[in-house]
């Protein structure tokens, strides 16, 4: 199927199951509530939410003290929404209205840029789209990293949008040229030579010197839509095997579509481990400006048929 054959595809039948995640995790069903309201277009409530679980099969419902643990998590998640209302302030696509919320009536484009990571969050609801999601997900993450960086920093994709041609190991070797540093040539022939694209690095930046001294500041980036996205936030690690970075070893980012901020810090805090840092929805969305990239994306279409789209699913 081409894109527009998967996209309409997608949106026949189109339904939203309860997620099949711990309850301890309430920004993914902040996340849950959030697609909710995008597809039902009205005031989502507490209560709204609560009789659509029990219908698929939350527990509870007439017991007191499991509907009273219920109607706690729910505010719990409430208020997490609610944090986010004020956080992403004009770049979050809905409203809270009586403390319920719904999506405004009119939608910027930075607001959809924030339903594209939203929707790049939810990829088990859009299982036809994932490629589109994945592979774009990578750009919207190269142009804020690119916004994050000074202007005479270079950035480069090195993921499914590559800028460098050849097999992994070429890559690799043109990194390191520009870079002006050395290679670990025994790890390197660990690369199979049939290898195309080697995981583990969708984006790099550095600072360059006028020197061309390899003593800089280098990011190494890695994109990730799963919800198992903290398994891969090492992969960036294997290129301090590839390279002899010179007396400065690199940074290391992890891009999420995920909003995982808290009050103070990160949800699954826990499960962040290294010496990295961390861009979800929230810092993602804090370094685009300008969003007329956006409009060429396929996942600006998804959005504009996500917004489109309308079904009693409250």
């Amino acid at each position: 199927m081409n894109f527009n054959e998967k996209l309409q595809k997608q949106f026949t039948d189109f339904n939203i199951s309860i997620p099949n995640i711990p309850r301890h995790k309430h920004h993914l069903y902040a996340d849950y509530i959030e697609l909710i309201a995008l597809f039902s277009k009205s005031e989502v409530t507490k209560s709204d939410i609560l009789d659509r679980l029990f219908d698929e099969g939350l527990s509870g419902n007439n017991n007191p003290e499991i509907d009273d643990k219920n109607e706690t998590w729910i505010n719990e998640i409430f208020d997490l929404i609610y944090f986010r209302n004020s956080l992403f302030s004009n770049d979050y696509p809905y409203k809270i209205e009586n403390k319920s919320l719904k999506i405004k009536n009119k939608i910027s484009e930075k607001n959809k840029i924030y339903l594209s990571l939203l929707i790049s969050s939810s990829l088990n609801y859009f299982k036809l789209l994932q490629l589109e999601l994945t592979t774009e997900f990578e750009t919207i993450s190269y142009q804020s990293l690119l916004n994050f960086m000074p202007d005479f920093a270079t950035v480069k994709a090195t993921g499914k949008n590559s800028d460098y041609k050849g097999t992994a190991k070429q890559k690799i070797e043109k990194i390191a040229s520009e870079i002006n540093i050395e290679i670990n040539k025994k790890e390197l022939a660990n690369i199979s030579d049939r290898n195309m694209q080697e995981k583990g690095l969708d984006l790099i930046a550095w600072i360059p010197f006028e020197d061309e001294i390899p003593n800089l500041i280098t990011f190494l980036a890695q994109c990730a839509c799963g919800k198992d996205w903290d398994k891969k936030q090492f992969e960036t690690g294997r290129y301090e095997n590839y390279f002899y970075f010179y007396k400065k070893k690199p940074i290391h980012l992890m891009y999420i579509p995920y909003s995982i901020t808290n009050i103070s810090a990160f949800y699954m805090s826990d499960d962040i481990v290294g010496d990295k840092i961390i861009f979800d929805r929230k810092r993602i969305l804090e370094f685009i400006p300008n969003t007329l990239f956006f409009n060429n994306l396929n996942s600006y279409t998804i959005v504009n048929k996500s917004i489109e789209y309308e079904e009693d699913i409250v």
